[in-house]
């Protein structure tokens, strides 16, 4: 079974945000903003539900390798829930229909845990983790851009989640691949889950857009024309469709011989590393927290 060759590093990251900066922190994108705005109060409720299906097959694993990188896994994800709730908290200033998002996400995802059994459960997961490993590596294309424009804490916000999905982007596909199997029935209920998640979360997060953007208490303030946008790295609308579903990515997840890593980008792990040396790594973290 091919498994994970980056290191799934534990960090402890404590972003303060600014009510003052979170209308229009990624000035002249208003699209991608308030896109990205919605999915973060999504964001906890879903990360809960991966916890949770991966956590009820980790006392079953033996490989000592994939059970170690489903614990990091799962302290990574519960990290992403708790920053992700504080800037939350700060985007319902100016986005109240935002505790709307977040009740249709618990919503949804507690219909799967009630109707659905444990193993298909993981596979929505593996889905879902298909999709923000997709997101990341779309957002990793345009990192140097948002760097130059966007407030510093959110762009510190979407690169660390963004580079703690492509490391932990094969673990809850691993895990599926070693308790539900690879063969024919379980490649046709991965099949199945990513079909479903493909329909359901166009809705939900289409949705989302439209509740946030409709219910904001204020408008954006004019863009200002000192900086100009690189001409050929601008996230317009038409390139964030493009990228955020990049069809082959896409299409490649119905391979039944497909592997997350079958998509080596592990650069852009570098990449971030270059861009914010030492971001939550501290001293007080033990060696094997590290």
């Amino acid at each position: 079974m091919k498994k994970s060759f980056v290191d799934i590093v534990k960090r402890r990251v404590d972003l303060k945000f600014d009510a003052g900066h979170a209308l229009g922190w990624l000035p002249g994108e208003g699209i991608v903003e308030i896109f990205l705005n919605a999915i973060s109060f999504y964001f906890p409720s879903g990360e809960k539900f991966f916890i949770d299906s991966v956590s009820h097959y980790k006392h079953k694993i033996h490989d000592p390798v994939l059970k170690d990188q489903v614990h990091r896994f799962i302290y990574q994800e519960a990290m992403h829930t708790s920053v992700h709730n504080r800037c939350n908290k700060v985007l319902l200033e100016i986005y109240p229909n935002g505790t709307k998002l977040d009740r249709i996400g618990t919503f949804v995802l507690n219909k799967f845990r009630f109707f659905l059994p444990r193993s298909f459960q993981l596979a929505i997961s593996c889905a879902i983790e298909h999709y923000t490993a997709i997101l990341a590596d779309s957002l990793f294309h345009y990192l140097d851009y948002i760097i130059e424009r966007a407030q510093p804490e959110f762009t510190k916000l979407w690169a660390w989640h963004a580079v703690e999905e492509t490391e932990h982007k094969a673990v809850c596909f691993d895990v599926y691949s070693h308790h539900v199997g690879r063969g024919f029935f379980a490649y046709l209920m991965r099949v199945i889950a990513m079909l479903l998640v493909t329909f359901l979360g166009t809705i939900v997060v289409a949705t989302g857009v439209i509740l946030i953007k409709r219910g904001r208490t204020v408008s954006p303030a004019p863009l200002s024309h000192s900086v100009e946008p690189a001409p050929n790295v601008k996230p317009n609308t038409v390139s964030l469709v493009k990228s955020l579903i990049p069809w082959r990515l896409w299409l490649d997840y119905f391979r039944p011989s497909f592997h997350p890593w079958d998509h080596d980008n592990s650069h852009y792990i570098e990449l971030w590393k270059q861009r914010f040396p030492g971001f939550g790594i501290v001293s007080s973290l033990r060696v094997d927290e590290k």
